[in-house]
């Protein structure tokens, strides 16, 4: 999850916004939840996991929690304000802007084409789901 977030992190360095929005919203927000779900639905119940013999659990929880300390202590030094970064004119533009602009002047057409084609494949999926559900039915009751 770490390094999904850090490529949106990149992309929001080059200045493309809207592109690490997307990122986000596709990889993280569906692709991560689809692994956790699979992780969570694969497990089995009926064999019990063997109790941690680790004894070295105090050590990582004070290395762990100093290191916490020492990051938000960093973080709330940095005056942000300060930063090249945020002053530089090449990022004064949000990428979301100018594309929302081009698909409602430029390529009016093809943003309802696509919308449309995939409204269609959407109710064909359904359909397709529901003849799908209809056929195992008539099959449970005929045999």
């Amino acid at each position: 999850m770490v390094a999904l977030i850090a490529i949106a992190a990149i992309y929001v360095f080059a200045g493309a916004d809207f592109l690490a929005i997307a990122h986000i919203m596709i990889y993280v927000g569906g692709v991560l939840v689809l692994i956790l779900f699979s992780i969570m639905l694969t497990r089995r119940s009926d064999h019990p996991y063997p109790a941690s013999n680790n004894r070295s659990v105090w050590t990582a929880s004070i290395i762990t929690i100093l290191t916490f300390f020492l990051l938000c202590s960093l973080i709330l030094k940095i005056n942000f304000s300060t930063l090249p970064l945020t002053a530089s004119p090449w990022i004064a533009d949000s990428t979301a802007q100018s594309l929302g602009k081009l698909l409602m002047t430029n390529h009016i057409i093809a943003f309802e084409l696509a919308g449309i084609l995939l409204m269609v494949a959407l109710m064909g999926a359904s359909w397709i789901a529901t003849q799908h559900q209809e056929n195992s039915e008539n099959t449970k009751n005929n045999g």
